[in-house]
Order: structure tokens, then sequence, then C-alpha cells
């Protein structure tokens, strides 16, 4: 039996992955121009992402899922995609009633939180998925796929399915050299990030806009507005040498922030609306549409 995979982000990948582990013949049809969110230099997989501090729901599983595949990429593709281990997150009182998580003030410190270099993780993905099976395309109409298909192109979801309900938000990265003080963990999280890379590369990130004339980057605004949010609890940024920049828009629900799973017809699912918890989510729901697929 075979079937379509329209994006190769980690949501496409994911879903490809597992569909493959039950038995399916899977293309993936994949596009430079719509990468979306998962092209970002650095992603963090924890159990408690979001402004408020809380632990997502099903996090103990997802986490688990997410931890299983990466260590399998990381394995039988032998890239490293695990950069550092540990994230302090700033201002995070209600964590304290975790047993996971240890407290110094207001900060949580979470020893089994991942810094992933995400483009290593990719890539990993597509070495175990294997190559022969990636076709560089980009579809523009549901009409050019024949037969069961599942529609994982994040941003891109817009233009081939009539889906209401979901947000964009564009995001946007830079890595650079700075000499900065490190934290004994690999990441500190606040308002935004820094992951701490090798000689003195920093990843900084992100921001947060509802409001955007396109999804490319903006040099400016980005170290602008990162800046902002970062200096006011780790100290000046200014400075950065080397600087590389990217851009990503996330995907989400407007009345949650679990991804969307649906069967749409017959032979197509959508897999879409991972939002900033894509790390956490996608291999627990690529799983559980992988199982949920009758074809």
């Amino acid at each position: 039996m075979s079937c379509v995979v329209v994006g190769s982000g980690i949501a496409g990948l994911s879903a490809a992955y597992f569909l493959q582990k039950r038995g399916l013949k899977v293309t993936i049809y994949s596009s430079e121009k719509k990468l979306a969110a998962s092209n970002i230099f650095i992603g963090i997989l924890y159990r408690y992402p979001g402004r408020w501090g809380k632990k997502s729901k099903f996090a103990d599983d997802a986490y688990l899922s997410s931890k299983q595949l990466i260590d399998l990429v990381e394995k039988e593709s032998g890239r490293k995609v695990i950069v550092s281990k540990g994230v302090i997150k700033k201002f995070a009182p209600r964590l304290k009633k975790f047993a996971d998580v240890k407290m110094e003030g207001g900060d949580a410190y979470i020893d089994d939180a991942l810094s992933i270099d995400m483009r290593e993780y990719r890539e990993g993905l597509k070495d175990i998925i294997g190559r022969d099976n990636f076709v560089e395309k980009e579809i523009r109409s549901l009409s050019e796929i024949d037969g069961p298909k599942v529609i994982a192109c994040g941003h891109g979801v817009k233009e081939l399915v009539a889906c209401s309900g979901l947000m964009y938000r564009k995001g946007q990265q830079y890595q650079g050299r700075k000499k900065l003080p490190h934290s004994e963990y690999g990441s500190v999280v606040g308002r935004g990030h820094i992951s701490f890379l090798e000689d003195d590369r920093v990843c900084l990130g992100s921001t947060y806009e509802t409001e955007f004339e396109h999804d490319g980057v903006d040099k400016d605004f980005a170290v602008r507005e990162i800046n902002k949010k970062i200096e006011p609890w780790y100290g000046p940024l200014s400075g950065a040498r080397d600087k590389k920049f990217v851009s990503g828009v996330r995907v989400g629900q407007d009345t949650t922030y679990l991804p969307l799973v649906e069967k749409i017809d017959r032979d197509t699912f959508l897999f879409t609306g991972l939002g900033s918890r894509g790390l956490l989510y996608h291999a627990y729901y690529g799983k559980i549409l992988a199982n949920q697929v009758g074809w």
C-alpha cells in the first residue's frame, strides 16, 4: 500500500516514519520554499513550554515519544542532534510543584530538557526514512495527488485545505558569535531564549509576530525585538558577530495548543497546528495519526 505525505517539517517526517513502520510505502513531497517553523536553528524539548509555565497535556508520554525518536535518529544516522541538556526557565514559580523541577528563587531548573539542532534532526529523519522516498515538489492543489495522503505542510496548509480556527505566528531566530557567561545548563528560557553552542556561538530567539507582511527574515527587527526580550534578565547582547538569521511561521489552533489530526475524506488526513510545542508533540501525534489511518 502506498501513500503520500505533503511536507517535510518534523510533523510530516514523523508521520512518514510511523506510516513506514506500519508497512506503507511512503512518498514525501517537500519544497525548500515551504520549510516553515521546522527550519529554525535550535528547538527545545521539554514538558513545560509556553509563557505560563504549566505542564502541557500528555506531556510525559509526548516527551518520551520525542526523546525515543531523537535517540533513534542519532543512533541510526550518526548525526549529532542533541546540542545540550538542561534548561533554566526564568520566572516560572508555578513549576515548583513538579518533582522533576528544581527551583532557585523563581527560576526552574529542568534537567531532562534537550536543546535540539533542528536542521540536523530533520536531515537525520530523512536519512532513516530513506532519501529515495523524497520528491522536491511544491504541491499547489490536492488534485495533483491521487490516493491516500497526509497533509502536514504547516504554514502552507492554508493553500491546500479550507481549515478554520488556525492561527499563524511568525518567529525569527539568529545565531552569532558572542562571548557570554554560559549557563551550567544548555539553554536559558525567559520571554526569549538563549542556547549556547560551540566556539562562543549562541542562538537567540525568538520573535512572536501575529501580524506580518511576509514570512521572510527581517534582520533589524529580529535583533531589536529578541534583544529587547532577553536583555532585561540576561544583560547586553549587542555586538554579536557573524550573524545568521532564520524565520518560520508556526501554525496553531485558536482554542487549544494541541495539534490537529483530522480525517478530511476517505483518502486524506490533516496533521498540523503544532504551534510552539512541535518538538514535544510531533512524534506522539505522528504515531497517533499512523494508527488512525485506515488505508
